[in-house]
């Protein structure tokens, strides 16, 4: 799909339509209460098609619908009215905790709970693997380490006759697998910008982390 060009298409596609889109997705925000109800009615019927072949069918799914809508919970409500006792404690319990979280995500969405600006370090008096006696030790020894780093500076020195044989290999820039891994290794025009707009105090490893591992591409899809 990369060297017929599909694969570029198709993410651009994504990128332009879909990811612009994608904050408004997340939040799942819906103020109209008709549709808030006609969302309950379609999942209760798998979806907005009306199964004629059954009497009924579609009336007694909306009323399903209207109770799970209005109802806190449900379950309850219709236990107590066909048996006419109290479902069981796991039962209450399961509605009890479903109530709680639409409240919460309620409230939230609403404004009534207030961002916690400093949030507690869970872990202050537990040892942290990236810090201390007990932090992670490299997986790689340092004269290892020291060897690959120069194999690698060394891999991008290129002569005059190597660029340009370069240069003819990458002219397709985004179809060619080739450009992808030199981009990696390289800083291009493109994202230069990026880090002589970075501050003294901001730290790098982002950036690193999504130029090297930032693209969807891999060996499986190659």
């Amino acid at each position: 799909m990369e060297k017929n060009g599909i694969f570029g298409e198709i993410m651009t596609t994504m990128r332009r339509y879909l990811l612009v889109q994608s904050k408004s997705l997340i939040q799942d925000l819906e103020s109209n209460i008709v549709e808030s109800y006609n969302a309950v009615v379609a999942k209760c019927i798998s979806g907005k098609r009306i199964n004629y072949s059954l009497r009924q069918s579609y009336t007694g799914r909306c009323n399903v619908a209207t109770v799970t809508y209005n109802a806190k919970k449900p379950v309850y409500a219709y236990h107590k009215l066909i048996h006419n006792k109290s479902p069981g404690i796991f039962t209450k319990r399961k509605e009890e905790r479903i109530m709680l979280a639409a409240q919460a995500t309620t409230s939230r969405r609403r404004g009534l709970i207030r961002r916690q600006l400093f949030p507690v370090n869970k872990t202050v008096g537990r040892s942290d693997p990236s810090y201390g006696d007990n932090a992670e030790k490299p997986d790689m020894a340092e004269n290892d380490f020291e060897a690959e780093k120069e194999k690698i500076l060394s891999s991008l020195l290129l002569n005059e006759e190597e660029r340009t044989i370069l240069e003819r290999e990458i002219v397709d820039q985004s179809l060619s697998n080739k450009w992808v891994d030199r981009r990696r290794k390289m800083l291009t025009a493109s994202n230069f910008g990026k880090i002589i707009k970075m501050r003294q105090t901001t730290s790098c490893q982002s950036f690193v982390q999504n130029h090297l591992f930032g693209g969807v591409t891999t060996t499986v899809m190659e």
